[in-house]
């Protein structure tokens, strides 16, 4: 086996059968339709019996029950022929992080990814060939079956480089004439030519009953364009090479990228071809006790009803996979899943359940009449932290908030004065559906509230800044890490900050004596937040200790564009049971809970919009919450209570405390009977 073939994947792969979705034409018996008749346990059809026909297969049923002969037809099974069409262009040498060394480019994943499937091709007995893809044909071996013959194939993906400019759909014209029989064709290209052309190629090749599936290789970089200095580019199929800036043609070159996908994407669907989209996964696996050595850890995948199994090797905690593919179809627009663990003593969390979608476009509007306010928010949204999703920000002055997007808005930034009874409306509306709005208060506060929330007076701290004594870390916007760092809110200098009265509200960030810097309230399946300052020079130095707003305003955005994709994650008991309704179980596990409690326990649901929930266990469950000696105090404000002085791992004060109340009830019963 050749060293660009991974046996682990083949072993892997081994128990699959590599199948054409269309019957084929092959030169001997196999396990692949044909569109001929012939023998096989899979029948076809009934035709009249004509002299000549073989009596063996006269249907004697049929003749008794109609009194006319008939002859029973089968599908002829054959053998399959698998075309590998490889990009053999100059583009090809392009690699991870640009680098063109040997082994990290799509060239050679392209060489890994056709050595791989001519092997199991040839495993399972059908005919395999090659074709480099250059200016036109540079090299063509037609589909033999032969171990020799496999051999020869492999050797020509070792000799294969990229080099010169593309004639991908010069040769794809040529394939369609040239591969005489019916054929399943592989193509491997990064697709770097016009997509008229390529629509002709693929109209030509299934014109010619040919079954095509494609390969797309792409670099992150090829997509996501993360160049952040002034940089050449070199053309690697011959053209001249140009020195950019690209922050001056990021956005319009990401805009145009995703464009041509969608167009490759659609032209692939046009002509029935198989280019499949995929699902991309981080998974973490983490043990509340430390594991020694390492151990295999089996998680099982169901994605729409299908099952697979991925093994992790865990060491201590935790386990992290980043970037897990797994290959959907293209023509799917959202769907569900679960990633299962093994059963243990708590079974309550062996269950992950997802939902996907392609992404909502990441949009904020800005409602300010402030520009240095309008234009600092506009950054931040702009930047965003996926680099596989789209971000928009519009800002809107005050007079117009009414005519800003409502439809396709997903987090609205408000500075100025609260909405009067009209926008009021609009804005609720707005939240219930499950979007996000921020508001920072206005130079000059007005009488008007949102809620129970309304602006009061500014504070000057100018002489003596403050600084957040307390925030919520464990949930929130300015809540820790995935990896469990705390966001440095606590660095944050506050100048000049916008006295707030609340009747209802979540507190989740507060100076000295419960003064907020940031709450938040409810509205339906959506939330409110007001920070009491501005991240402007003269009142704090939220912008320019910018990782706390820069994280505020993306995870706002997150959970608010969130509610406008056809895929939505919940955490049980967040919900309302109204809101739930309506949902129909999408797996048998969800199926069993009980209409009532579909809020309040983990399951699959799709809405009457077509929408797909995913509820989960909150993950507070699984922490016991730690409440300090004020907090205690004030929730018990006004109650007899005795506060049982303990430490962990100790259950000796717990134990006196039980065995004391034991001894006065025994006391008590003598004396009773005493008496």
């Amino acid at each position: 086996m050749r060293e660009f073939i991974d046996p682990k994947v083949v072993s892997r792969l081994s128990g699959l059968a590599l199948d054409a979705r269309t019957p084929m034409v092959g030169s001997v018996s196999g396990r692949h339709r044909s569109p001929t008749r012939g023998s096989s346990l899979e029948f076809s059809e009934y035709r009249k019996y004509v002299p000549g026909d073989d009596t063996r297969r006269l249907d004697w049923r049929a003749w008794g029950r109609s009194d006319r002969f008939y002859i029973k037809e089968y599908e002829a099974d054959t053998n399959l022929r698998l075309c590998l069409i490889v990009d053999v262009s100059g583009s090809m040498n392009y690699g991870l992080d640009g680098t063109q060394e040997v082994g990290k480019r799509k060239i050679d994943y392209a060489r890994q990814l056709a050595g791989t499937l001519a092997y199991l091709a040839a495993f399972q007995g059908d005919a395999v060939g090659l074709y480099a893809a250059g200016t036109d044909f540079r090299k063509e071996i037609p589909p033999k079956r032969s171990g020799a013959h496999l051999r020869h194939v492999l050797d020509e993906l070792s000799d294969m480089e990229g080099k010169g400019e593309t004639g991908l759909p010069e040769a794809l014209h040529q394939a369609a004439e040239k591969i005489a029989q019916r054929a399943l064709v592989v193509i491997i290209s990064d697709l770097f030519v016009e997509t008229e052309e390529l629509k002709s190629c693929f109209q030509h090749l299934r014109y010619r009953k040919h079954d095509v599936a494609v390969f797309h290789l792409l670099e992150q970089n090829e997509i996501d364009f993360q160049f952040d200095r002034p940089i050449r580019f070199v053309d690697l199929e011959g053209a001249p090479s140009m020195l950019v800036d690209p922050t001056t043609i990021a956005k319009q070159y990401r805009t145009a990228v995703q464009n041509y996908l969608e167009s490759i994407n659609q032209i692939m669907k046009d002509s029935v071809v198989d280019y499949r989209a995929e699902l991309v996964m981080d998974i973490r696996v983490f043990s509340n006790e430390p594991i020694d050595g390492p151990q295999l850890v089996p998680v099982s995948i169901v994605l729409d009803g299908a099952r697979s199994v991925l093994e992790l090797e865990m060491t201590g905690t935790e386990v992290v996979r980043n970037g897990h593919v797994i290959p959907v179809s293209s023509e799917s627009k959202s769907g569900w899943g679960r990633a299962e663990l093994p059963g243990d003593a708590n079974p309550a969390d062996n269950i992950f359940r997802f939902v996907y979608s392609e992404p909502a476009v990441q949009r904020a509007a800005i409602i300010s009449d402030d520009p240095e306010f309008s234009e600092l928010m506009e950054i931040v949204i702009a930047n965003g932290v996926d680099n596989t999703l789209t971000y928009e920000a519009e800002v809107f002055p005050t007079s117009a908030a009414a005519t800003l997007p409502w439809e396709k808005t997903g987090l609205i930034i408000w500075q100025g004065a609260l909405p009067d009874k009209v926008l009021s409306n609009q804005l609720q509306n707005f939240l219930s559906s499950g979007r996000t709005v921020i508001f920072f208060p206005p130079e000059t506060p007005t009488e008007e509230s949102f809620q129970g929330v309304s602006w009061q007076a500014w504070q000057d701290q100018r002489q003596s800044p403050l600084s957040p004594q307390r925030w919520r870390t464990d949930a929130g916007l300015l809540a820790n890490s995935q990896s469990g760092t705390p966001l440095p809110v606590g660095q944050l200098e506050i100048a000049q900050y916008c006295a707030i009265e609340a009747e209802e509200f979540t507190l989740l960030a507060q100076f000295e004596n419960q003064i907020p810097l940031l709450l938040r309230t409810a509205v339906g399946q959506g939330s409110a937040y007001f920070c009491t300052t501005l991240p402007t020079p003269t009142h704090s130095n939220l912008s320019t200790n910018g990782i706390a707003l820069y994280v505020m305003l993306h995870r706002a955005l997150a959970r608010g564009a969130g509610a406008l994709s056809s895929a939505q994650q919940h955490a049980a008991g967040q919900i309302s049971s109204e809101f739930a309704a309506d949902w129909k179980p999408l797996d048998e596990l969800s199926g069993e809970q009980l209409l009532s409690q579909r809020a309040n326990n983990p399951g699959l649901y799709v809405d009457e919009n077509k929408i797909v929930h995913a509820l989960n266990r909150p993950e507070t469950e699984d922490a016991a919450a730690i409440v300090d000696d004020e907090s205690l105090a004030a929730a018990l404000s006004g109650l007899n209570y005795t506060r049982i002085q303990d430490e962990a791992g100790s259950a000796m004060a717990l134990a006196s405390e039980i065995w004391r109340t034991f001894l006065i009830i025994m006391i008590a019963a003598l004396l009773l009977e005493a008496i």
